[in-house]
This record gives C-alpha cells, sequence and structure tokens, in this order.
C-alpha cells in the first residue's frame, strides 16, 4: 500500500467515513487562525501588497504555532487567498475615508467585520497608500485580523494532510510517548477508531493529534471532528463553507480547519 492510500485510510477512520465518499468535483480547503495570529498581525512583513497579491505559496518568517522541536513542519500560505478582517471601528476611525470606503465595496463578508481576500486588499493598500507592515500599527491588534489559506491542491486529501502536518512524507511523523515529554494517549473515542492502522508511526502521529483538551495546551492537537468549529475559523463558517474537521492547538487559542466549498 502506498503513502497517500495509507493516508487516506487513516483520515477515513477519523472522519467516520472514507474520502470516496466525498463529492471529488468540490473544493476543499484549510484555513488557520486564532489568537496566535492576531496577537503578531499587524505588524507582519507578509501584509505587504506584494505578498498579498501573490498566490505563490509561502511560509511565515516565524512559524509561531510551531514549537522550536517541530519548526520544519512549517505550513506554506496562499496569502492572496487568506482574508483580512476589519472591524468597523477601525474603519470608523483610522482608517476612515476613501481606504474605508474601498474596503467595504470590495468586502465578501460585511457584518461587525469587513472580510476582504488578500488579493482584493492588495491594490487597495497601494491606491491609498496603507502599510500594514509599519510597526505603529501594533495598537490594532485584534482590531486588523487574518485567516490564512493553507497552499494546497483543492483535495481532500490533501487539506487533511495539511492539516495533521503529514504533508512531509512518511519519514517525518512524531513520536508519541516514549521519553521525549509527549503524552501518552489520545482521547479514548480516537483511540480505539484508530487502532486499525497498522503503520505505527502514523498511527501515533494522528494519535499525537487527537489529544484531550487539557494535553493539547502543551503538545499535540485537540481533535473537533465536526462538533465544533476550530478557533479562527468564524469568518470561514459565515461563509457557508461545511466543516469536514477542525483541530484546536494550545488553550483554544489558534485552529485549523478543513473545510469544502461549495
Amino acid at each position: 500500500m502506498g503513502w497517500d492510500e495509507e493516508l487516506s485510510a487513516a483520515f477515513g477512520l477519523l472522519l467516520g467515513r472514507s474520502l470516496a465518499d466525498y463529492d471529488p468535483a468540490a473544493t476543499y480547503a484549510v484555513y488557520y487562525g486564532g489568537d496566535v495570529l492576531n496577537e503578531m498581525a499587524p505588524p507582519a512583513d507578509w501584509l505587504s501588497p506584494v505578498a498579498l497579491a501573490d498566490p505563490t505559496p509561502r511560509p511565515l518568517p516565524d512559524p509561531v504555532y510551531l514549537d522550536e522541536d517541530h519548526q520544519e513542519y512549517a505550513w506554506h500560505f496562499d496569502l492572496s487567498n487568506s482574508f483580512v478582517h476589519f472591524d468597523e471601528e477601525v474603519l470608523d476611525g483610522p482608517f476612515s475615508g476613501a481606504f474605508a470606503d474601498d474596503v467595504r465595496a470590495a468586502a465578501i463578508l460585511n457584518g461587525v467585520d469587513l472580510l476582504i481576500r488578500g488579493a482584493d486588499l492588495s491594490p487597495l493598500l497601494i491606491r491609498h497608500g496603507i502599510d500594514l507592515t509599519a510597526e505603529d500599527l501594533g495598537d490594532f491588534h485584534y482590531s486588523i485580523t487574518v485567516t490564512l489559506r493553507l497552499a494546497t491542491d483543492g483535495t481532500l486529501l490533501d487539506a487533511l494532510r495539511a492539516a495533521t502536518f503529514t504533508h512531509r512524507g512518511p519519514a517525518h511523523l512524531i513520536p508519541m510517548g516514549g521519553d521525549d515529554g509527549y503524552v501518552e494517549e489520545a482521547e479514548p473515542q480516537w483511540e480505539k477508531a484508530l487502532r486499525p492502522i497498522q503503520n505505527q508511526a502514523l498511527r501515533d502521529h494522528l494519535r499525537f493529534h487527537c489529544v484531550g483538551d487539557a494535553d493539547a495546551v502543551s503538545a499535540g492537537a485537540q481533535y473537533l471532528a465536526t462538533a465544533e468549529w476550530p478557533p479562527g475559523s468564524g469568518a470561514v463558517e459565515d461563509l457557508g463553507a461545511t466543516l469536514i474537521a477542525g483541530w484546536s492547538f494550545g488553550e483554544y487559542q489558534h485552529g485549523a480547519a478543513v473545510v469544502r466549498f461549495p
């Protein structure tokens, strides 16, 4: 059995149904967001007009969602199809005027926050001379926030690979237990669900991404399945996406959502 076949079978155990049962014509994506990003952006170099307009996958300069032992697993993001949120207080205050009007006109979602794609925001920043990389924008944490789209190929398999950090292949799997200080067990229901996986390294890697909420504070991730949307993914839910699987990290501070459009 090849690696993709192994992963597909393993993901089917997590989802409770075969990947073949999902619509192959749909577009699947992964979005990442939450407090970890909200506390660091703006300012951020990757919020420049050039970066936001470029569909080329790129890592964040400092992948703060990973601990020092796992920097090699860093995600690559499609900033052009990621979302920037402006709350109304910012647009009615420091960014009021023509820029605010253009953001409202280009927004995909209007409400308490205005949601705009990176590629659509880029020309507005240039037109109005707005610099989201400027250090003095540090006062706007939680007023200008982001939901990042991981760079994947649109398939469900690739989305699940990225969300579970299995995208680097079978040689890059995270151990569970032993002398490394990692937690010893996944939540009971996922321990049972993943038991049929014959590849011990893959089983342990996925178990590490299905730990309880207390353990996820310091190691691994909590698997939310479709019971609730992960932190930082509310905007994607509002856009009408269907949640396929979700994970939360830390003290429910940030998360990854695998979704389907439409």
